[in-house]
């Protein structure tokens, strides 16, 4: 099952870290199920909520606060919307994006090329 929305392949470039994407699709069904699939669902869940929806995807303990690290800096940089988010030039995201905690130049090349 590929992402259904831009937001799923951000959350899939983070879980597929280290693990197979049968291990991601687990973690995604678990966040669908809890209505974690959006920013609101992600920011409504507790830390340990978090780590237990996405254990599927393995190193939980480390993707989690990344998660919610980069829901932090989408609330607090771009008011909360991946839309203002995806309009600042790329070159200037990726300089950010990096900054944040379970970013590698990998996954931001995965994820920005889907945009």
């Amino acid at each position: 099952m590929p992402a259904e929305t831009p937001f799923e392949v951000i959350l899939g470039a983070y879980l597929t870290q280290n693990t197979s994407w049968k291990a991601v699709e687990r973690s995604l069904a678990n966040l669908r199920a809890a209505g974690a699939l959006t920013l609101d669902g992600l920011r409504a869940l507790s830390l340990d909520e978090l780590r237990r929806l996405i254990q599927p995807s393995g190193f939980f303990t480390r993707k989690a606060p990344a998660l919610k690290a980069f829901v932090a800096m989408v609330d607090d940089e771009f008011g909360g919307s991946l839309e203002a988010l995806a309009a600042v030039p790329a070159e200037t995201l990726r300089g950010r994006l990096l900054a944040l905690p379970g970013v590698g130049r990998k996954r931001l090349t995965l994820s920005c090329s889907t945009r």
